[in-house]
């Protein structure tokens, strides 16, 4: 397996992992997003305008939710069997989204992006098309990418509470190739966690959407999860943009469209949309200490609010941004809501995570 050789060396280069500096160009990403990009903006303004209907119903279906399910379902950890948790073997897979590290590498996605912000519907790029097809970086500089720092110490927490736990890291690749599942099809681990997997391949959206219908519980830690779809090319080991980002890519020209991929599918199984840009809001209840960067609002009314961030927005839509748990098939999607990588030493974070955790173990 991809990273199998990885937990050999972890406890040698994990702590040189915590402090080093991000080798992908994260400058890259802010540049952009500091650009006006018009056609994004318009995008936005007419998507979130014809859901605004919707938007606004799921709110009311909430709020009628809440009053029944309770904030607080999670049991108190004092109330655990503790000996029973020691003694837990359940497999956890810790999923650092590689693919997602080489968009935002060097001459990368990011690149090509703010380079051409101002291309607009029906124009076509074939110029510098190479920074849509970037090579995935080596097996050492994810593990010390910047990206997997928050799934780093959850591991280590995890191992903490459950020292008999299967804990294992995994990478985009062996999503895509399906190494979650055993032989009969069935799952071979009981939770996968998730950091930042904005990029990913549709074999990969289907394995973990397999995954959880099997029964698994996926904990997606980040928000702007499932975002894009790429091509993944193992012979050549690289990554091609597919379709979402505000673009599209057939390998010898980009144009303008959509921004999130799977949006309705995201919906329906996820229970939550990327707010993007247009997502400016402030949050009157914020146990973490959170500043707003990336959220997913709720699209799903079956959602089970677990904590309500009770977001105000500087707009005219009411997204609801809350922690919370959906059910879909016979296993579940437990989402923080926010980028939890901003955050991940918090202590009431880590508290809220190992209520999670162990409840589901």
């Amino acid at each position: 397996m991809y990273f199998k050789i990885l937990l050999l060396l972890e406890f040698i280069i994990l702590s040189a992992a915590l402090f080093a500096t991000n080798i992908y160009a994260q400058d890259e990403e802010e540049e952009y997003y500091s650009i006006y990009d018009e056609y994004s903006q318009n995008y936005d303004e007419e998507y979130f305008k014809d859901n605004a209907v919707k938007i606004n119903a799921i709110n009311k279906m909430l709020e009628e939710n809440k009053r029944f399910l309770s904030p607080h379902a999670l049991p108190e950890i004092k109330d655990l069997d503790r000996s029973r948790l020691s003694a837990s073997e359940t497999k956890i897979g810790f999923v650092l989204p590689t693919f997602t590290m080489s968009a935002y590498g060097s001459n990368a996605f990011y690149t090509f992006y703010k380079k051409y912000a101002q291309v607009n519907e029906n124009e076509f790029v074939i110029s510098d098309i190479d920074s849509l097809s970037p090579s995935l970086r080596n097996s050492t500089d994810s593990f010390n990418s910047k990206k997997a720092l928050g799934l780093h110490h959850l591991r280590d927490y995890t191992s903490s509470l459950l020292p008999n736990a299967h804990l294992t890291y995994l990478a985009d690749q062996d999503i895509h190739n399906g190494f979650i599942f055993a032989q009969d099809n069935s799952n071979f681990y009981d939770i996968l966690i998730l950091g930042h997997s904005e990029y990913v391949t549709q074999q990969e959206y289907n394995n973990f959407k397999k995954f959880t219908e099997n029964g698994g519980t996926i904990i997606l830690f980040d928000a702007n999860v499932f975002y894009t779809e790429v091509e993944y090319d193992s012979i050549n080991n690289k990554i091609s943009l597919v379709k979402g980002h505000s673009w599209s890519f057939d390998g010898e020209r980009a144009w303008r469209d959509i921004k999130e991929r799977w949006a309705d599918e995201n919906t329906e199984w996820i229970g939550s949309n990327y707010c993007g840009n247009f997502c400016q809001v402030t949050f009157n209840n914020n146990p973490f200490s959170y500043t707003h960067h990336e959220e997913q609002y709720i699209t799903n009314p079956n959602a089970k609010i677990l904590i309500d961030y009770q977001a105000q927005s500087q707009s005219q839509y009411n997204f609801f941004i809350a922690a919370y748990e959906l059910k879909y098939g016979l296993g579940k999607v437990v989402s923080f809501g926010i980028f939890g990588d901003d955050v991940f030493e918090d202590k009431n974070l880590l508290s809220f995570y190992e209520h999670i955790l162990l409840s589901n173990i």
